[in-house]
């Protein structure tokens, strides 16, 4: 095996807009793209191989073909069902809806599939731009029900200011909603389990409006206070390293000093995505061009790799 690089499966949303070319120079297929599945074996989309012999492949088939070689010797054949993450790229051209994911337990009893815990990096970020994460302290179910009832939920979430280089995690049961002028780079469980609470009204091309998940979302919300600005702080870009740790995966923020060999044992893959700048991964011999928003998959087999030029990344693994 060696440094895997995958077609992005792409996405048309109400919320969607084409800064995926504008500033990554992608072929988009619309003008309200709003989501690049850049690695992704789920239902809605499935990575095909972009590089190597292997081109052409979907990442379903090397999970099948490769297990542990792919995944590590830690993993159990019955863990390897299907491949654990997803990657993504978000044009946040438009306000999302508000929403909320559910946990494991939850989705799993009521959906059948899993639940979201996922992780934002901000790619790129218009002045002023902004998120919601989280309710207002003392903000209870049943205000939180009866400001549905006037459509005035948005005034009781926390709005907090974002910039370039935010690493923010948000856990299954947060409120939260991207604003817009964002692109984002979304790192999270395999799933695309969403419930929304509020979209503003918005029609679709049908003239319909989305459907929303109040029941469920209700059921799910987390209501205990907990989110507050220091939150986005502490996982800032300050040094050479930011990370953030769930009990699903850990991404590391790091900058690289032009040239660093990473040696692996075998026991994990790693998940690499450009966020700052050009870089080369040599492995055996072969170099392979990194670009900006781009993840390559270092397989568990891949002992020895280096990567080279002043780029930053996220590495992302599982614990």
């Amino acid at each position: 095996m060696y440094p895997l690089k995958f077609n992005p499966v792409y996405k048309e949303v109400i919320w969607g807009g084409i800064n995926l070319q504008r500033q990554l120079g992608r072929r988009i297929p619309s003008d309200h793209t709003g989501e690049s599945w850049e690695v992704a074996d789920h239902p809605a989309g499935v990575s095909p191989v972009a590089n190597g012999v292997l081109r052409g492949k979907s990442i379903s088939e090397l999970t099948q073909i490769w297990g542990n070689n792919l995944w590590g010797h830690r993993v159990s054949q019955s863990e390897m069902a299907k491949f654990p993450l997803m990657v993504k790229l978000l044009d946040v051209g438009a306000d999302l809806s508000i929403q909320v994911h559910p946990d494991n337990q939850y989705a799993l009893h009521k959906e059948n599939q899993l639940g979201k815990h996922e992780v934002w990096y901000v790619l790129r970020a218009q002045p002023c731009a902004t998120v919601y994460c989280g309710l207002k302290p003392g903000v209870t179910k049943e205000v939180f029900q009866e400001a549905l009832g006037r459509e005035a939920v948005v005034d009781l979430l926390n709005e907090f200011p974002v910039r370039e280089g935010d690493l923010i995690d948000i856990p299954p049961g947060t409120i939260h909603a991207l604003r817009s002028g964002l692109l984002i780079v979304e790192i999270q469980q395999s799933s695309d389990l969403s419930y929304r609470v509020f979209d503003y009204n918005r029609l679709d091309r049908k003239g319909q409006k989305r459907e929303l998940h109040i029941e469920k979302a209700l059921e799910v919300i987390n209501f205990t206070p907990g989110v507050e600005e220091k939150d986005f702080l502490r996982t800032r870009l300050q040094s050479k390293a930011a990370i953030v740790r769930n009990q699903f995966f850990e991404v590391e923020l790091t900058r690289n000093p032009e040239k660093k060999t990473y040696y692996q044992d075998g026991s994990r893959f790693y998940l690499l995505t450009n966020v700052a700048g050009r870089g080369v991964i040599c492995y055996n011999q072969e170099e392979y061009q990194w670009d900006l928003g781009e993840t390559v998959l270092i397989p568990a087999q891949v002992t020895e790799f280096t990567i080279q030029g002043e780029v930053s990344y996220l590495k992302t693994f599982l614990p």
